[in-house]
């Protein structure tokens, strides 16, 4: 078996095709183009690290945490995940209004978690504790990079949105409804500057905003 480390993270060979850089390149690519060094950005639905490790290059690792609601996959960021010889810091937990706890269940298709399709899920579902945005905005953790599965809808509330200077999100449009969403992004006083879609068939698309 072959071991790959791209950007400080480590996968075997299934993972070919993300070390090839096909992995979501237009989110990589919003990412560089949104964030700067100093910027302190949390990045929610971690995964195993990918995004993170990616803003990480640009922004420092000291500047990145990370968040995931399902634990072995905290444990495989903590294990595996350094940038320039620096291990990325990561909770385990799910963005929640408040800080509540939520049911997550893990989606076979993308190894990760669902909070919005559970005709596609076979795991029993666990409970994985809330992180509250507010507290880490206060302490000047003030750019997002969201990627929580239709979560985004509840998480970027108007007070969340008021305390965010950057703002990197995965809108899951087939999933939930996201209009008010991006309504509500824009009335923050937050700018649109780049956008792609995922594939067509997806209906699913990254954003940027900012507050300059």
């Amino acid at each position: 078996m072959t071991t790959i480390d791209f950007h400080g993270v480590r996968l075997g060979d299934d993972a070919l095709t993300y070390a090839l850089g096909t992995y979501e390149p237009q989110e990589m690519s919003l990412a560089d183009q949104l964030f700067e060094a100093g910027d302190r950005v949390v990045v929610a639905g971690c995964g195993m690290g990918w995004l993170a490790a990616w803003i990480a290059r640009r922004v420092g690792p000291a500047n990145v945490l990370g968040v995931e609601p399902l634990a072995h996959l905290v444990e495989l960021v903590r294990q595996n995940v350094e940038v320039d010889g620096v291990p990325l810091a990561v909770r385990h937990g799910a963005l929640t209004p408040g800080g509540t706890a939520v049911e997550v269940r893990e989606d076979p298709e993308c190894w990760a978690l669902t909070r919005t399709r559970p005709w596609n899920i076979v795991s029993e579902g666990v409970w994985a504790p809330g992180v509250d945005l507010r507290p880490l905005q206060a302490a000047g953790w003030d750019c997002l990079a969201l990627d929580i599965e239709g979560g985004e809808v509840d998480v970027l509330t108007e007070e969340v949105l008021r305390r965010c200077r950057k703002l990197l999100v995965d809108l899951h449009r087939f999933a939930v409804d996201t209009t008010d969403l991006e309504k509500r992004i824009e009335g923050a006083g937050l700018r649109l500057v780049g956008e792609h879609d995922r594939m067509p068939t997806e209906n699913a698309t990254h954003q940027a905003w900012a507050r300059w």
